[in-house]
């Protein structure tokens, strides 16, 4: 069956009539929702900034007396008191600094005294190995080294 050019016109016609309708359907609801919108907005610009007994938005206030007297900041108001609570923090500080330190940092007191135990440590065990041992233990040392010098390249 050989479809003529008319024949193909008028199905394209008959599908655009069947668009039609929803397409007006869209139409009139887009056109409802732009005229709330337009009704919100023109409500909203003459509306006042707060109505009595509606909630606020947002991060509340602090309390008057906070603000007014300090009390929150952690500090005394009496500048003697402050500057021992200031002495008291440093040193508390000092001490956690202190705690933190390992023997093997140079800041700590115990540090001399801990590289000499660990010198004493090292060199028996050095002791301890043989002398093939020890040239292994050299070589696998040296071998994670750049060279110092660098090679000339042959040409």
């Amino acid at each position: 069956m050989k479809t003529t050019n008319d024949e193909i016109q008028q199905y394209a016609r008959m599908g655009k009539a069947a668009l039609l309708p929803g397409m007006m359907k869209m139409l009139d609801l887009m056109q409802r929702q732009i005229d709330e919108l337009r009704a919100e907005l023109n409500g909203a610009e003459s509306r006042p900034r707060r109505v009595e007994g509606e909630t606020k938005r947002g991060r509340p206030r602090k309390h008057v007396e906070a603000i007014e007297g300090r009390a929150s900041s952690g500090w005394p108001a009496d500048p003697a008191a402050r500057s021992a609570e200031m002495k008291r923090r440093i040193k508390v500080a000092r001490a956690k600094k202190n705690a933190k330190l390992h023997p093997r940092d140079i800041n700590h007191p115990d540090h001399a005294a801990w590289v000499a135990r660990m010198k004493k440590v090292q060199n028996s065990f050095w002791k301890k190995l043989t002398v093939a041992e020890r040239k292994a233990r050299l070589e696998k040392m040296m071998a994670g080294r750049k060279p110092s010098v660098k090679l000339a390249v042959a040409s």
